[in-house]
């Protein structure tokens, strides 16, 4: 029998597909082509991924915004987008560009750690040859140590472009996009303010620096065909990305876009073909972010155990779209698991940009479970750890490839954060009494045999990035 969530996403693909096999769809795709010289497969798996995007889980609708209700708010966003982007535009001179191997796309902000995971692989391709692309100042400190390039949504966009594609045509494209929202149900204003917007950005950067490859730091949800396309015709070999979360079975994971995909394990990309993917190639390293907190300590596992069950929580309480209500459920689970057995140390463990949550405050106030500082390195403390268990962290996955043991809750049988071949094993607790009788005999809970499907347990991750892009080349 197919599982609730994927049997979802792969009706929800297949609807926004839809859209796209009828021959309304084809002026559009031939719109972008003529217009900004953008092959229709480019186009229509960008926006199939916009519309995706777009789609609440929590209250089980797409945004107001793609309405055709919303047309004319959208017009009038779409003309103080091009108001603002031309009082902040530039008139480019005929600056050379600058040329490099490797082009790591952020998004980095402000003594943002997140680039540090990126440093070994500078360090592989050299400091010379590559350049970090953010969209926010970094830092005096950090630019002095590497080479930083700052592009602001917006800002310095090319004026004779703006002008001569957008403003000169400016109510033909509204009469178009009018009547063509019109035609396919859809508001296209929204979606075209958003294409208009990257093409500007990434024209924008690309025109400056060359690269022979590019890697993203995205979630999977946020990888974007238009980019890609870009990078390429200005003379890049591929575009990357590394896994950075796991596919969630959710909009969110619909319509991914990557020359090369760098993924955790052998298994943790395969979902991705469902959803209507385009990936030439899935490369699997292991985890960059695990290698940047100091590698796959295996030797660690053997360390003393001071916990007896460790759960790595997610940052559910500023969902906006997702629906977390198995989440809550798992944390009840537990909390009911440290009543029926009191002597268990049992400690949750965030993110260290998590932020309090009463719902979950609530679940476990009457309960032996206690939180741990979420600044404490929670690598390290999972190998203090008897049992890791979790409900959706990536980090449970990264851990069975560090030879823990990991268990993942699902009191609803729709975990979004369980992979198909994870969901179907043993490992994945759909029922609370199983739950209960495993954490009486924690000794006796095995370990994963086929640890690499879900991390490659990899000391050298960016080593095998770089040497497989200097192979494909």
């Amino acid at each position: 029998m197919i599982r609730k969530t994927l049997e979802f996403n792969i009706r929800l693909k297949k609807d926004i597909e839809n859209i796209f096999t009828t021959n309304n769809s084809i002026p559009l795709l031939e719109y972008y082509s003529n217009k900004f010289h953008i092959p229709g497969d480019i186009s229509s798996l960008y926006i199939k991924q916009r519309i995706s995007r777009s789609f609440i889980m929590k209250s089980n609708k797409f945004d107001m915004k793609l309405e055709n209700a919303y047309i004319v708010i959208s017009v009038l966003k779409y003309l103080f987008f091009l108001i603002y982007s031309l009082f902040l535009s530039r008139r480019r001179n005929q600056v050379e560009p600058k040329f490099f191997k490797l082009l790591i796309d952020g998004p980095f902000n402000a003594g943002d750690s997140e680039i540090n995971r990126w440093l070994k692989l500078e360090s592989e391709f050299n400091y010379s040859n590559t350049v970090f692309i953010s969209k926010s100042e970094m830092g005096s400190e950090i630019n002095l140590k590497h080479n930083v390039s700052v592009y602001k949504a917006m800002f310095n966009y090319d004026r004779k472009l703006l002008i001569r594609l957008l403003f000169k045509s400016f109510f033909f494209d509204i009469f178009f996009l009018v009547k063509n929202s019109i035609n396919l149900g859809i508001n296209l204003i929204h979606i075209h303010t958003s294409y208009v917007n990257d093409y500007l950005y990434y024209s924008n950067v690309f025109q400056d620096c060359r690269a022979k490859f590019m890697i993203q730091d995205r979630n999977l949800g946020m990888t974007n065909a238009l980019k890609n396309y870009l990078f390429i015709r200005a003379g890049g070999d591929f575009s990357s990305c590394i896994q950075k979360n796991i596919v969630q079975h959710n909009a969110n994971s619909l319509f991914f876009d990557a020359d090369i995909l760098f993924s955790l394990g052998k298994k943790t990309a395969e979902d991705l073909f469902h959803f209507g993917a385009r990936i030439d190639s899935v490369v699997p390293v292991g985890s960059l972010a695990m290698e940047s907190m100091g590698g796959m300590p295996n030797q660690n596992v053997n360390a003393k155990k001071e916990i007896d069950i460790l759960y790595i929580g997610i940052n559910a309480v500023n969902a906006k779209k997702e629906n977390y209500d198995g989440y809550y459920d798992s944390i009840e689970w537990l909390a009911h698991l440290s009543i029926t057995y009191p002597n268990l140390k049992i400690l949750i463990k965030h993110h260290p940009s998590w932020n309090n949550d009463p719902i979950e405050f609530d679940i476990i106030k009457k309960s032996n479970i206690q939180y741990i500082d979420n600044k404490i390195d929670s690598y390290q403390l999972s190998f203090k750890s008897h049992l890791i268990v979790t409900y959706g962290s990536t980090m449970g996955y990264e851990l069975i490839g560090c030879g823990q043991k990991v268990l993942f809750f699902d009191p609803n049988n729709d975990n979004p954060f369980l992979i198909d071949s994870l969901n179907r094993s043993k490992y994945a607790i759909k029922d609370y009494n199983i739950a209960e009788s495993l954490l009486g005999k924690i000794d006796e809970i095995d370990y994963f045999e086929s640890k690499e499907n879900y991390c490659i347990p990899n000391t050298n991750v960016s080593k095998s990035i770089y040497q497989n892009l200097i192979k494909n080349k």
